[in-house]
């Protein structure tokens, strides 16, 4: 008890140093639960499957016509027959991810569910580890089955126990699904985010899932293997396998892959159902921001500890005469520590819980935030605490504890602040450098980003909105196609099977005159009526656009396209033919200029564009922006007389391609967050230790005012120091920022060049915030009556 009233006596007559030091650390602790908490989730991504290091995604590369493609696809029949092909698969599952679906329930109550439809077989349940509460899911291999999770059940049919749901019915479109069993609502942990799941026998035909052929982009296939299984062994034998089942120009069009289930939320090269990767050395980089922070907050508390050691000099002094000791002394002045880190403890995990919500929204997803049951969190806790104390306490105790206690009582001078002075001028350095990385790391992010969502991207995005056609209805989209014409805010309307950049990609393999068959370039496919070049402004470099025709063979080709057709002047390739469909041979009749029709991640590939009614899933506009609600306003009172029963979902093609980059846009938003702590809690700890400098040289700073020194004068004897600490920090972090800046860019195909112009906007702003406080505490100075600061020498 006495220890903790000399302790608080002793923070009150530091109240200044106290507060720097417990918000320094209260930002640090803060930024690392969080941090950490975003990193375990990522990291727990379908760890809690029984066999997660069985599982295996059989993914597709594919090479032809010079360019790689990977794919998380494969034909819809591999797991079965991989099954039946090698012992040392021990089982399989089917999914399609259909994602959206209409249902409706008692004949009277419609839901509209934007995501967690699936398609697959009661094998998915021996797979992964979801719990079945009720029902049988053996009879979940039968025609017109389904099954729900537990929240679906409630919002369906409002029961409150699980069982209650089983055995009722379920309409979707034409089918009626009988419930055969409730699952656990899925983690939030997972890249398989389903919420309805529907038997393959029910849509067994409409998925072509014995077709060798039919490579459906929502289609995965897993399988789990047995122990020990040599996987690249087990890889070499697939293309035998599809040789055997699929035919030899299969086994020459793709590779099969299989990828651990673990890497499945890392990899973006394939992706994954949840729609959101991230590479495994960007978690791993954000826990080291977080050590970073925690280190810099560490690093407060030592400046103002060993700054501040003059002024407890006596007080040492005293307690040596006493006859206390020096590890006595230690022990005092770390149990001083580890109360101010309960303190910012204490202050920090309230905020973080009450801040959750906000950091949850700019991450883009949840994490769990539990304060109770949680023995990650609180073991955790503990390690960050050890760690506080140990950094930020150690030092000082030890520093503070060897003072003479004669010369301490003589002048309250330890004869120590040599030393303590460099630690501090090096700790300062470390601590600049750690904030203009972390500005440099945000500037090049956020020039890549704009690099993207500025760049040309080959056709008009501004203005161009883009709609869903409700399945099964797509016929009825001329007929709303001529009433937006007539809206007169529309300028043209197509009806396509996507936008001109889509990251629902159709891809197939071509054929033209003269090629090796066995060497098939891949194409991206555009299904689109006639009026698809002037909606999306694409610059046409020869020949013609196709006339509308529901029977036309006519296409259009990229420039990329006819490159590998080895043509390099766009009108030697008009009235070529290239077959691109089942249908046969399509003449070219148009040559457009390059576009990206997927994101800027990739390199522009062979595209054609052609009609086919069947494929019009969307329906694009270019709309005059000047009178947008109005003209907004007139197209959904069209789209309601032509689809009553289903609401007009609108996405504008520029924030669709935004949308694209996403990853960099969250990446952006944390480091921002936490270079702005980083700079915080590195200009409050500069103001602690300017404002021990400005009261040590109180008296300096009279006699410059009698002599006529004015404030900009102060400023200059007081911050020469700091800013050539601040230029050393510079020219450490400079090279270090640019080399692994680059190394990030290294993932992009389109990059940007680190401009000089970025490493000086983060020595301005590092330099901004230490003239600031530089400026403030001269200030205070400079309005203290020199008389009293003179008056006893």
């Amino acid at each position: 008890m006495s220890f903790l009233k000399t302790t608080f006596r002793s923070f009150s007559k530091d109240k200044l140093f106290t507060v720097i030091n417990v918000l320094g650390l209260t930002l640090g602790i803060f930024s690392a639960l969080m941090i950490i908490l975003m990193a375990k989730h990522d990291l727990s991504f379908d760890s809690f499957h029984e066999n997660a290091n069985s599982i295996y995604r059989v993914n597709f590369e594919s090479s032809r016509g010079g360019s790689i493609r990977h794919s998380p696809t494969s034909p819809a029949p591999t797991t079965n027959a991989m099954k039946e092909e090698f012992t040392e698969v021990l089982g399989g599952a089917f999914v399609s991810y259909q994602r959206t679906g209409q249902f409706l329930v008692d004949g009277t109550k419609e839901f509209q569910e934007e995501t967690g439809v699936a398609i697959t077989t009661a094998s998915f349940f021996d797979l992964f580890s979801f719990p079945i509460l009720a029902g049988d899911i053996a009879s979940f291999d039968q025609p017109n089955q389904v099954i729900l999770t537990e929240s679906i059940a409630r919002k369906y049919y409002g029961v409150t126990d699980p069982i209650d749901a089983v055995g009722q019915t379920l309409q979707m479109d034409d089918l009626v699904l009988n419930v055969a069993a409730i699952a656990a609502d899925f983690p939030s942990t997972t890249d398989l985010p389903f919420t309805i799941l529907i038997s393959l026998e029910t849509m067994k035909d409409v998925l072509r899932a014995e077709v060798w052929g039919a490579i459906d982009m929502s289609t995965n296939n897993f399988v789990t293997v047995a122990p020990g299984t040599d996987i690249a062994a087990l890889e070499a034998k697939l293309p035998a396998m599809l040789t055997k089942l699929a035919g030899e120009r299969m086994a020459n069009f793709i590779t099969l892959k299989l990828q651990p289930l673990s890497t499945v939320h890392f990899d973006s090269r394939y992706g994954n159902y949840s729609g959101r990767t991230i590479p495994d050395r960007i978690v791993w980089g954000l826990a080291l921001i977080a050590l970073v922070l925690l280190i810099t907050a560490c690093i407060n508390f030592i400046n103002l500890s060993t700054a501040n050691a003059i002024r407890r000099s006596k007080e040492v002094g005293i307690r040596k005469v006493l006859g206390v000791g020096r590890m006595e002394l230690v022990r005092k002045f770390i149990g001083e520590t580890a109360v101010l880190t309960l303190i910012s403890f204490l202050i920090a995990i309230p905020i973080a819980k009450l801040l959750h919500p906000t950091i949850e929204e700019m991450v883009g997803f949840s994490f769990d935030f539990v304060l109770f049951g949680d023995t990650t969190f609180w073991l955790f806790s503990a390690a960050v605490a050890t760690i506080i104390i140990l950094l930020a306490g150690l030092y000082p105790a030890f520093f503070m504890s060897r003072f003479n206690p004669m010369s301490a009582l003589r002048s309250g001078n330890s004869g120590s602040q040599s030393s303590g002075s460099w630690l501090r001028k090096s700790l300062v350095v470390f601590q600049f450098m750690i904030s203009q990385v972390l500005l440099i790391g945000l500037f090049i992010v956020q020039s890549q980003l704009g690099h993207f969502l500025q760049a040309d991207m080959g056709f008009d995005k501004e203005g161009v909105v883009i709609a869903q056609l409700p399945g099964g209805a797509e016929a009825k989209a001329a007929p709303l196609k001529d009433a937006w014409l007539n809206i007169p805010g529309v300028t043209t309307v197509s009806r396509a099977n996507g936008g001109a950049a889509s990251q629902n990609r159709w891809m197939t393999s071509f054929m033209f005159e003269g090629m090796d068959p066995d060497d098939q370039p891949i194409a991206e496919m555009k299904m689109a009526d006639a009026d698809y070049l002037d909606t999306y402004g694409f610059e046409l470099l020869a020949g013609r656009n196709y006339f509308a025709s529901d029977s036309s063979r006519e296409v259009l080709v990229n420039e990329t396209l006819i490159s590998k057709m080895g043509i390099t002047d766009p009108e030697e390739a008009i009235g070529k033919t290239i077959s691109a469909s089942r249908q046969g041979g399509e003449r070219i009749v148009g040559v457009v200029k390059d576009f990206f029709a997927t994101s800027m991640y990739e390199n522009i590939n062979p595209v054609f564009i052609m009609q086919n009614e069947e494929r019009y899933l969307t329906i694009n506009a270019k709309i005059n922006l000047d009178d947008i609600s109005n003209t907004m306003k007139q197209m959904e009172e069209a789209w309601t007389e032509v689809y009553p029963n289903d609401p007009l979902e609108i996405t504008f093609m520029d924030e669709s391609i935004r949308q694209f980059y996403d990853r960099e846009q969250r990446l952006s938003e944390i480091i921002t967050w936490f270079a702005v702590i980083a700079l915080f809690i590195g200009g409050i700890g500069l103001f602690g230790l300017i404002t021990y400098v400005v009261n040590q040289r109180q008296k300096e700073i009279g006699v410059r005012k009698v002599m006529g020194a004015s404030f900009k004068d102060l400023v200059y004897v007081i911050s020469r120091d700091f800013v050539i600490l601040l230029c050393i920090a510079f020219v450490i972090s400079a090279p270090f920022s640019w080399y692994f800046g680059n190394q990030w860019l290294e993932d992009y195909l389109f990059r940007i060049d680190i401009a000089p112009s970025i490493f000086v906007f983060a020595f301005t702003a590092s330099l901004a915030v230490a003239l600031i406080s530089i400026a403030q505490k001269c200030w205070q100075a400079t309005r203290v009556n020199p008389v009293e600061t003179l008056r006893n020498e």
